[in-house]
């Protein structure tokens, strides 16, 4: 495992994290002080990361990682374009690169009851696919608090995908999605979320009963537009490719810019 390679990034992310004070006299001089958050806000938001990947599993390498969460938010609907880019190397040479483009379309049907439909293309070579293209279709139910704020996604997902050595498969899943996002006094943020995908046909045969992804990140501001970000995240593949594990997990140092 490589995690030792990036401990200063990681240290100074969790001193953010549980020492702000201390941190932000760091970045921006003693007598700085976090400015408050404007509550009045236009339609457009955006939420992007730059970053360093520390990985484990059927990889271990180093990765740059750039993501970006664009949306547009109306009286009745959202509209959300995002999307990552992970490029990892090792002694040898090339040895990850993924990526995925996501739009998606809500309509606030009702406060805590939102149709969806999404797409979202995806490419990973070093994990058996040139490409996949998932076709969603859903309902998510926000539960909006002072502290807390909860999603939950239920939804039918159709897959066609290309892998490197079989040929062009289809697939139909359920998915579901939890995520809970709790809101600390001292500008920081916890999420937890974890989504499952049981399988319900595959055109190959040799279907897995499901997929199960989750992850925790830790998010703490110093100044009002950027801030530190700290993601673990782990996937789980019933049936992984020959000479794979059926675990994959990624921890992710990162600087975040949000507005």
């Amino acid at each position: 495992m490589t995690y030792k390679k990036s401990w200063i990034l990681i240290l100074f992310i969790l001193s953010n994290f549980f020492f702000p004070q201390l941190s932000v006299a760091v970045v921006t001089g003693s007598t700085w002080k976090m400015p408050e958050i404007d509550e009045k806000h236009g339609p457009f938001y955006t939420d992007s990361l730059l970053g360093l990947i520390i990985q484990d599993g059927n990889t271990v390498d180093n990765t740059v990682a750039f993501k970006s969460d664009n949306s547009l938010v109306l009286k009745n609907e959202i509209f959300l374009i995002g999307g990552h880019y992970n490029y990892g190397w090792d002694e040898k040479g090339l040895s990850s690169r993924n990526w995925d483009l996501r739009l998606r379309y809500d309509y606030k049907l009702k406060k805590n009851f939102h149709p969806f439909a999404s797409i979202v293309a995806e490419g990973d070579p070093f994990a058996g696919f040139y490409n996949r293209n998932n076709y969603d279709l859903g309902v998510n139910f926000p539960i909006k608090g002072e502290s807390l704020n909860w999603t939950f996604e239920i939804g039918y997902r159709y897959t066609k995908e290309s892998p490197t050595d079989t040929p062009v498969r289809f697939q139909n899943k359920i998915r579901a999605n939890v995520a809970v996002l709790w809101k600390l006094p001292n500008k920081s943020e916890v999420e937890l979320w974890v989504r499952y995908l049981p399988f319900l046909s595959d055109t190959q045969g040799d279907l897995p009963n499901y997929m199960l992804d989750y992850g925790l990140s830790i998010k703490s501001h110093f100044t009002q537009e950027f801030y530190l970000n700290l993601t673990f995240t782990r996937n789980y593949r019933e049936v992984p490719l020959e000479d794979r594990l059926q675990f994959d997990s990624k921890l992710i140092g990162s600087i975040g810019y949000k507005i």
